[in-house]
């Protein structure tokens, strides 16, 4: 089994909610109505039917027949082909989860007080409410959406040196490019400074800063300075709203590509589903290489759970590895090891002919195709040497800003 050493775009493919906004997962058209769904986490049995029925509302099918002696049947008395019954009746309720999805993500919460998520049709755009609008002016546009970078000379002023910068310093930075000149703080709204710095420093920040500015607010309550832990209880509100504005176009156009390699996962002709314009196909290309990182994990648990003897002291190892719906009852989890590993080989299979198709593969930018040779590559020595000596020379591009750019796009994902 070949695991990839890249783990720069290992995405989350469950739904998640960072902080406020939802990260969605595309799905199929096969995926079950179960009760193990995302979509109805967390509802009883009487909320989903009732929510059921809130859906399909406004679309009730009207079941009434209305049947017409004279031109229903033939001579031979046979229905004609226009009324002749559906093989099967769909109960009501029952149609796919992805008719009934509203435009965008969101997190409702029904009659007995349980917040759920709700899967839409596109990403949440936090400052407006709606969906996530991509630039008309063209793909080049889009593409620097996906990917934004700043100027130069913006980027020389606000940069702060992971190496000899403080901590400290950086959130004194961040907090003076996000601060209004009264001191308070934007609610949903962004500036254009707020936004430069968090772009410029993108990988300095990271989670790291979102768990720094959460500590700060705890430390200040526990000292009992009230206005110090609402400003730091503001800032990381402000916070997360500027890291999801920014990503929010990479998110719609990985989704956009999972919807449309979802249906035809097992096609080895990717060029018919996968080409498009230059930002389409970074899409693609990343959510295949994280489906190979994904089926990679999977299988590597299984194998870890199938050769290891359960004892008490590795029980609770065991019981965390793996997929955990598969402790669920009535559960569709795959989880076995000849199971993952058809689907990881599957998954191989789609990237590497995504990788050999040079209209696919040759003109996207240079960062993603980095990330494909690297994962032949098991030494991190080798693998800065390669850096080095070999890729940045023949792009043109130097290492630093390569390793600035890979952090970015995995911080993306």
């Amino acid at each position: 089994m070949r695991i990839s050493t890249s783990a720069l775009l290992l995405l989350s493919s469950a739904v998640s909610v960072d902080g406020f906004v939802v990260s969605s997962r595309s799905c199929t058209a096969s995926c079950p109505i179960s009760s193990s769904t995302e979509l109805y986490m967390g509802m009883n049995r009487k909320a989903r039917r009732q929510e059921l029925k809130k859906q399909n509302k406004s679309r009730k099918i009207n079941t009434e027949k209305v049947v017409d002696d004279d031109n229903s049947k033939g001579e031979t008395g046979a229905v004609t082909t226009s009324q002749k019954p559906p093989l099967f009746d769909e109960p009501e309720g029952a149609r796919s989860v992805l008719d009934d999805r509203p435009d965008v993500s969101m997190i409702v919460q029904d009659e007995n007080g349980m917040k759920r998520i709700v899967e839409g049709k596109a990403v949440l755009d936090v400052t407006t409410g709606k969906a996530v609008q991509l630039s008309a002016l063209g793909p080049e546009y889009r593409l620097a959406e996906m990917f934004p970078g700043v100027p130069p000379d913006v980027r020389e002023e606000m940069r702060q040196d992971r190496a000899t910068a403080d901590p400290v310093e950086i959130l004194e930075a961040l907090k003076k490019a996000v601060t209004l000149p009264d001191g308070t703080l934007p609610k949903k709204d962004v500036s254009n400074r707020g936004l430069d710095f968090t772009i410029a420093n993108w990988d300095v920040l990271g989670e790291g800063m979102k768990k720094m500015i959460g500590r700060m607010k705890l430390r200040n309550q526990w000292q009992k300075n009230i206005e110090e832990a609402k400003y730091y209880r503001d800032l990381w509100f402000h916070y997360m709203v500027l890291l999801n504005k920014i990503s929010a176009p990479f998110r719609q156009i990985c989704f956009d590509a999972e919807m449309k390699i979802g249906p035809n996962f097992g096609n080895l002709d990717v060029k018919s589903y996968c080409n498009g314009d230059v930002y389409q196909r970074a899409g693609a290309f990343v959510v295949l290489k994280a489906l190979c990182c994904l089926w990679e994990k999977k299988t590597v648990d299984a194998q870890e759970i199938d050769k290891t003897p359960r004892t008490r002291t590795n029980f609770v190892t065991l019981l965390c590895m793996g997929d955990p719906k598969r402790y669920l009852p009535g559960n569709n989890a795959i989880f076995k090891l000849e199971e993952c590993a058809k689907i990881c080989y599957q998954a191989q299979q789609l990237y590497d002919e995504f990788c050999k198709t040079p209209e696919l593969f040759d003109d996207l930018p240079p960062e993603l195709r980095f990330i494909q040779a690297a994962g032949k590559i098991s030494s991190g020595t080798e693998l800065r040497r390669f850096m080095i000596e070999d890729f940045c020379p023949k792009e043109g591009k130097k290492a630093p800003s390569l390793r600035q750019r890979n952090a970015t796009k995995s911080f993306f994902s």
